[in-house]
């Protein structure tokens, strides 16, 4: 099963090949929940979930009212089936410290406007303003709207090791995802990482002091020679952001900041992606940037 990137429309395409056991459940599960008049987003009046627990009239009403065709129905099955894995509990309680839901960042002015540049998740895809506050108030997922932090709840100091659910949630809209040069890395697959050493250095437990890493990169930190070491902007565009040092053996020793994790650098790799499938792959050495998979930094 492969889950393909999304194009400029915020689309994705899912493909996959089954094995004979689990088609055979997928057209169980498809014939119950994506029958004629179920999970229909476009009609208010649709039974959702339980077919055995919708009233016969209602759903014989909704199935002479859905016009959708049998593949958007299976689509519309298939968002009814994640939201109730979702909403169960199923995934557990917590996922690299953050709650296994959908995590939404959004700005103050895209949330009063309904307008602006796409929502992100945790995960690092993008959704529409209006799909992401929908999706919020829908059920037990997380929206934060993103403005100037304050001090409350997310200041520990040194009262503990490990980042709290609030830090890591706020972490989420700040950084958007691993922060290490070129890493693509999504904030879900991810940690926090202590920008001053926790052990070796004190480093407190505080939202300012603390950046967010995928796993190799968090441990390609260090004292020694062929090691990374982090700080935090104070200044310019870049303040409160985390600032890569090569390790003293890298031939290159400019400071880095990844913005490739941010909103705009993210839709302008879909844009160049999309204008190289229109002119056949041949985007005359135009780049959508990297798509790292936490490899050592560059």
């Amino acid at each position: 099963m492969r889950l393909g990137p999304q194009d400029a429309q915020l689309m994705s395409k899912l493909t996959a090949t089954l094995d004979p056991k689990t088609r055979a459940m997928l057209d169980v599960v498809l014939a119950v929940w994506a029958a004629p008049g179920m999970n229909n987003p476009d009609d208010p009046e649709s039974p959702a979930g339980d077919p055995g627990n919708a009233d016969p009239d209602a759903l014989a009403a909704a199935a002479e009212r859905d016009d959708r065709s049998a593949e958007k129905r299976n689509h519309d099955a298939f968002s009814a089936l994640l939201r109730l894995v979702l909403d169960s509990g199923a995934l557990g309680r917590s996922h690299h410290g953050l709650p296994p839901q959908v995590i939404v960042t959004i700005t103050e002015s895209a949330l009063r406007e309904r307008a602006g540049a796409p929502a992100r998740t945790a995960t690092g895809a993008l959704l529409p303003i209006k799909d992401a506050v929908e999706l919020a108030a829908e059920s037990q997922q997380y929206l934060e709207v993103f403005r100037d932090h304050t001090s409350e709840v997310l200041y520990l100091g040194r009262a503990k090791r490990l980042a709290s659910r609030a830090q890591r949630i706020a972490a989420v809209g700040r950084d958007g995802g691993c922060t290490c040069p070129r890493c693509t890395r999504s904030s879900f697959d991810s940690e926090l990482h202590h920008v001053a050493e926790w052990t070796a250095d004190h480093g407190p437990t505080d939202i300012d002091s603390m950046t967010t890493a995928c796993g190799p990169h968090n441990r390609a930190v260090g004292p020694g020679e062929d090691q990374w070491a982090t700080t935090i902007a104070t200044e310019g565009v870049d303040a409160g952001r985390a600032v890569w040092h090569p390790p003293t053996s890298h031939p290159d020793q400019t400071p880095r900041v990844n913005h490739a994790n941010r909103t705009d650098e993210v839709l302008n790799r879909m844009r160049a992606d999309a204008r190289r499938r229109r002119s056949g792959g041949h985007g005359g050495g135009e780049s959508s940037g990297p798509s790292d998979t936490a490899a050592d930094p560059p």
